[in-house]
């Protein structure tokens, strides 16, 4: 008896488990780039995050005085600094990007441009001692979607 090769049955059997294969194989090769991408970009609204509240936070705390809120809600917040050459240490969102300008020097963007900043305000608590909370929503695109995260932290005044 000689030996038979393949049936053209069988091959195009073998040919589809290939292919379906290799489907399965580029589909969670796709999804695995996806998800580190959206990683990633979580990771960078935290990296933004973490400096912008220290800023906001260290100049609170040393600050003699918070000119703005003066009460309520503000989409700016203005603090008072006792080197004059920060004075006054203003920070503020204009064309998506959160602003640091201290005295007359120019303004510092807080945030890289791959970031938006869609909201930022400043509160005053009006309870004993004062307290300033500030919110602020941060926003990054993927290629697949809009990645956005919103944090907020008090810092109580001493001064006031």
């Amino acid at each position: 008896m000689k030996p038979r090769g393949f049936t053209l049955v069988e091959v195009l059997i073998y040919v589809a488990l290939a292919a379906g294969t290799l489907v399965a194989l580029f589909l969670v090769y796709t999804a695995s780039l996806e998800t580190n991408a959206y990683i990633e970009a979580q990771r960078l609204l935290l990296d933004t995050e973490r400096p912008i509240e220290l800023q906001i936070r260290s100049r609170l705390q040393e600050a003699p005085s918070v000119t703005q809120p003066a009460t309520g809600s503000s989409t700016s917040l203005v603090i008072e600094s006792e080197t004059a050459a920060d004075n006054p240490a203003t920070f503020s969102l204009s064309n998506g990007q959160l602003w640091m300008q201290l005295g007359t020097q120019a303004p510092v963007a807080l945030t890289p441009t791959t970031i938006t900043v869609t909201d930022f305000s400043a509160t005053r608590s009006s309870g004993t001692p004062p307290a300033i909370l500030v919110e602020l929503t941060l926003e990054t695109q993927t290629t697949r979607a809009l990645i956005a995260r919103t944090f907020s932290f008090f810092v109580t005044l001493r001064y006031d």
